[in-house]
């Protein structure tokens, strides 16, 4: 049985297909009981679309936004595994042929610049993994 991500978010906005909702995204030392001496305590406003229709949703409305846990590792996959590995490879055969630091570290900033590059034009067919869905919470206990 696949885990199940969980997430609290309010209901910023119901269109035909898809709602838009509001979560506050929390570093790892957010929850921590000390956050409020500490300065490295963050934590950010995220608004996500969520795809499909919603007709029991409205406005303001408190939801739970779920996904499968593979969700989580693809993001891992996409946004840092892939980059080192593209990172190794490239400053591994430049380093091969002889080239300085400076035309390595260029080289190696530019092979990233456009992997995340082709990643942002792949967006849509990407964005078809991460799939989403969202219920309504009515009671505390729901949660």
């Amino acid at each position: 049985m696949a885990s199940i991500i969980k997430h609290l978010a309010e209901v910023k906005e119901v269109r035909a297909k898809s709602v838009i909702v509001s979560m506050t995204q929390m570093s790892a030392c957010s929850g921590c009981h000390a956050k409020d001496l500490c300065t490295a305590s963050d934590s950010k406003e995220r608004e996500m679309e969520i795809k499909g229709s919603y007709p029991e949703i409205q406005i303001g409305d408190t939801v739970m936004i779920e996904g499968s846990q593979s969700i989580g590792w693809w993001a891992i996959l996409y946004s840092f595994v892939l980059p080192i590995i593209l990172l190794i490879v490239v400053l591994t055969t430049a380093s091969g042929f002889g080239l300085s630091e400076l035309y390595m570290a260029l080289l190696a900033f530019g092979t990233i610049a456009i992997y995340f590059l082709i990643l942002k034009a792949l967006d849509k067919k990407i964005a078809k993994k991460f799939d989403f869905s969202i219920r309504k919470i009515y009671t505390k206990d729901e949660i």
